[in-house]
């Protein structure tokens, strides 16, 4: 209660339970090369405790990844390829042991239905602190990742060359909720005598039924995200002398911007200004961006006339530019904007008009859609990175280093 001590008590523990197992497998052929293969498996599932005013939430995960691996080797070159796939399964829910439609029973019309959804609204009561499920849940995550890759070097004298190609296929099934069960507002204002300000009591206003606001979210924030990357590289590294060695490099790298593979994806249109915004279905998240060479640099040079006779003085330095390709959950607000949001407030008269069993009234105009907005010209983001420093070997296995790091 609003004026009394803490008096809510949930004795409900957090629980474990993780299965974990992995398996690999090598063979060497005679004269021709290396099979390996690996297979992780995790399964984790339990409950978190309540931390008052929420309750208890169920965690289910479970992880899952496969590699095989070939490599093949001669006297001065090497190639190794792999082709990996990886699947993560991910579901955050209201603990409810029942499995009762708590929402139905309550007698609020329609309720959800789906029973990953079933738990308590949020009865949000001046002065008051109620027990509740997170509003955020539940989520539910399943994704897909499927890796090639190979790798060739090559060893010529006093350079070492590397070339390698990169191509992941991406799949994100995601879904995150807000508010699906509903919030329902009461301030005490319809027990209140109107003469009176600040004289009605929301306990009150809860037991009759009568809430001053109402929001929830309204449909599916399910969204089937795909993306494929590619990447090629290649790098050199030249022993120049005994004391100088060079590393040069460039990386490719292209991803495709996100797409959903029902078409959900609603972005804003600003043509229509200086009138608001709308949303209008787009095919990709984003413009592909077909130029993002990311060069490399570094230099390790041993220092001449330095060299005592405990040690040697060694200079390395670096540069190299890293993208950082769009994460999904910025796509995923374009999902979102398929959800529509309903807030009902009463004012004016003094009479109420929403009630707890029937907070949110339908009409032709009810609730009005989330407006996320992505830039679909906007360039892939980058870093740039450079380090610099000194090693120097004392004797006594003792070694000092001073570096500098920059971005």
């Amino acid at each position: 209660s609003g004026g009394g001590a803490s008096n809510y008590m949930d004795a409900t523990p957090s629980t474990n339970h993780l299965d974990s197992s992995s398996g690999r497998l090598d063979h060497q052929f005679q004269h021709a090369g290396l099979l390996f293969g690996r297979y992780t498996f995790n399964d984790d599932r339990g409950g978190v405790g309540g931390s008052f005013p929420v309750r208890p939430t169920s965690e289910m995960l479970l992880a899952q990844q496969a590699l095989v691996g070939y490599s093949l080797s001669g006297t001065v070159w090497n190639n190794e390829a792999r082709v990996s796939f990886a699947r993560l399964r991910l579901l955050d829910a209201p603990l409810n042991p029942g499995g009762e439609n708590i929402a139905a029973e309550l007698g609020i019309l329609n309720p959800p239905t789906d029973p990953s959804a079933f738990g308590l609204p949020y009865f949000f009561l001046s002065d008051y602190s109620t027990v509740t499920d997170y509003p955020t849940l539940p989520q539910t995550q399943r994704d897909n990742t499927l890796n090639l890759s190979d790798t060739f070097s090559l060893v010529r004298g006093k350079h070492t060359f590397r070339l390698g190609v990169d191509w992941v296929n991406f799949q994100m099934n995601y879904r995150q909720t807000n508010n699906l069960r509903g919030q329902y507002g009461y301030n005490g204002e319809w027990t209140a005598d109107q003469s009176l300000p600040n004289t009605g009591e929301a306990l009150a206003d809860f037991l009759l039924g009568f809430p001053l606001t109402t929001q929830r979210t309204v449909g599916s924030g399910q969204g089937y995200l795909r993306q494929k990357s590619y990447a090629l590289f290649a790098q050199q590294e030249w022993r120049v002398t005994p004391r100088l060695t060079l590393n040069l490099g460039v990386r490719y790298e292209y991803a495709s911007p996100f797409s959903d593979a029902r078409h959900q994806l609603l972005n804003l249109d600003y043509s229509t200004l200086p009138n608001p915004p709308r949303l209008v279905n787009i095919d990709q998240a984003a413009s592909p961006n077909r130029l993002n060479f990311a060069p490399r640099v570094g230099v390790a040079w041993r220092l001449p006339g330095l060299q005592a006779t405990h040690g040697d003085t060694v200079f390395r330095a670096g540069y190299g530019v890293y993208y950082a390709t769009e994460i999904a959950v910025e796509s995923y607000d374009l999902v979102l904007n398929n959800t529509h949001n309903e807030l009902n407030t009463t004012t004016g008269a003094g009479i109420p008009v929403l009630t707890t069993r029937d907070g949110f009234p339908v009409t032709s105009s009810t609730g009005f859609p989330s407006y996320f907005g992505l830039d679909q010209k906007a360039p892939t983001p980058y870093v740039q990175q450079w380090n610099g420093g000194v090693q120097h070997e004392f004797s006594g296995s003792v070694l000092f280093e001073a570096a500098y790091i920059g971005s």
